[in-house]
């Protein structure tokens, strides 16, 4: 997948991607930001320039296109005068937004992407978490509201995981309504396109699933119901009901079969902390090992922002079993 970063040796390798543009040209950091900025080459998928002598840190850009100033698209990361961001070994990961098309569900859907320190620094290949957001969220709200990259570099500079590759679709809550076609674009029309277009390490023992209200009843029925391809799931706040119950018991064998763990977490303000509580219950009697953590908070962004960390780590744990 092509993405702008900076490669080893200090190098920027800036993209934009959009072929129709008559002229693209790359301005930042790297030339003081003078007009008219670097000339970027037209390639198959749109225009690329790779811009020598980087130094460690941030490295701050924007393209102009035909003569307008634009963010970088594909760049989730900007600072308050719009301009993109990518990081240089500063400990930082960097987040990206792209579209594929789904076709259990026959449309294009978006995607942010975190990418660890290191991508693309090695050859190293990664595990892979995916988050499911909530019925009123989009995409990008891991990010925006949930800050969940700055939560991912924090727990890597603490030594409490290594590199891993965090995936944050749109699901908006239709497979809530019970239409198993989203859990096929999940399962296999998304994963089979990260494990396609990056570096992942394609086994279910370096894949989890987790998510928040909806998302969350998302990612345990899913995951349960998919071992095969996850085999640490989480929920946060789900919005659990007998199919999440019903899930779980369908699929024991295949469950025990690949080793299956599960990290059940909520606020105890939450309207969900029962049926929660009784979720991870009946996993554990079912003797699956299983965590679960009510800590103070609501059904908001108050509690998952923080308390996201305690489900990553138990992810990253899993991984290395």
């Amino acid at each position: 997948m092509l993405t702008s970063h900076v490669k080893p040796g200090g190098v920027a390798v800036l993209y934009y991607p959009d072929p129709r543009p008559d002229s693209v040209l790359a301005i930042g950091d790297f030339n003081g930001w003078r007009y008219p900025g670097i000339p970027m080459n037209r390639i198959n998928n749109g225009w690329q320039v790779e811009i020598p002598g980087i130094p460690v840190g941030e490295l701050r850009y924007k393209f102009i296109v035909d003569g307008n100033w634009v963010s970088d698209p594909n760049n989730v990361i900007k600072n308050d005068d719009g301009n993109s961001i990518v990081y240089n070994r500063l400990g930082r990961g960097n987040v990206y937004h792209f579209n594929f098309w789904a076709p259990s569900i026959k449309k294009d859907r978006g995607y942010s992407i975190y990418l660890p320190p290191g991508y693309f620094h090695s050859d190293n290949h990664y595990s892979t978490i995916y988050l499911l957001h909530g019925l009123l969220d989009w995409e990008y709200t891991w990010v925006q509201r949930g800050f969940v990259h700055h939560t991912l570099d924090r727990l890597l500079r603490e030594g409490k995981m290594g590199e891993v590759i965090v995936v944050m679709p749109r699901e908006n809550g239709e497979f809530f309504k019970g239409e198993g076609m989203y859990a096929d674009y999940i399962f296999r029309d998304l994963v089979g396109h990260i494990d396609m277009e990056f570096k992942t390490i394609a086994h279910p023992g370096h894949r989890a699933i987790d998510g928040l209200s909806t998302g969350g009843f998302a990612s345990t029925v899913i995951g349960s119901s998919h071992p095969h391809i996850f085999s640490s799931i989480g929920g946060m706040s789900g919005s659990y009901d007998h199919r999440t119950f019903d899930s779980i018991k369908n699929h024991v064998d295949a469950i025990k079969r690949y080793n299956a763990r599960f990290y059940i977490s909520c606020g105890e303000g939450d309207p969900s902390c029962g049926i929660s509580g009784d979720l991870a219950e009946m996993i554990r009697s079912l003797g699956f090992e299983c965590e679960f953590y009510a800590n103070p908070g609501p059904h908001d962004w108050e509690f998952w922002g923080p308390n996201v960390a305690g489900n990553i780590e138990f992810h990253w744990l899993s991984f290395q079993k």
